[in-house]
């Protein structure tokens, strides 16, 4: 509990600081836009918690009386929002015209998909069959990632605050892995 609490405080952190802001010439937000949106991140992956707290839920207790297997379910259910996506891609592709989906980002959009659909099926595997809570905990450390991403790709140099969130996160990772 104290490792979930404290990776859920350094998350919670580094999304919350300040770090540089991409330049366009098609976007300009205010400074209240990007605080929305800064919280609405964070509702979004509290949301995400929740569904993966009930997705746990079913996997773990459901599955047990009703014979549904996480795996048939979570494969199932990929598969049925896959379908439902392509035909969205497919519409903004061919129907919409839209100049900005190009081939290049469906193809991109494919493989993004096809990857977090094989982690979410690790993710799942591990919470099943380990301890759900700290599996969990440490699957959304995903905002340190994506400070390493915009440093290794966009050449955004992650902020102080956002280097101790990330230094807290770890650590809550660590105490978790260490703590029996």
């Amino acid at each position: 509990m104290i490792g979930s609490s404290i990776i859920v405080s350094g998350v919670i952190w580094v999304s919350l600081a300040k770090g540089k802001v991409i330049e366009s010439s098609e976007i300009n937000l205010t400074e209240y836009d990007q605080t929305l949106y800064r919280l609405l991140s964070i509702s979004a992956a509290l949301f995400a918690g929740f569904l993966n707290c009930m997705r746990t839920f079913q996997a773990k207790y459901i599955s047990g009386k009703s014979g549904y297997t996480p795996l048939d379910f979570s494969v199932d259910a990929g598969l049925l929002s896959g379908l439902c996506l392509l035909v969205l891609a497919f519409y903004f592709f061919f129907v919409a015209d839209d100049p900005t989906y190009t081939l290049y980002n469906l193809t991109i959009a494919t493989v993004s998909s096809s990857l977090l659909m094989f982690t979410s099926l690790i993710g799942l595997n591990a919470m099943v069959k380990g301890l759900a809570g700290p599996t969990s905990a440490i699957i959304n450390t995903n905002a340190i990632v994506q400070i390493i991403m915009n440093a290794v790709i966009l050449k955004m140099v992650p902020t102080i605050s956002q280097v101790a969130g990330s230094c807290v996160a770890i650590s809550g990772v660590a105490i978790m892995m260490l703590w029996k």
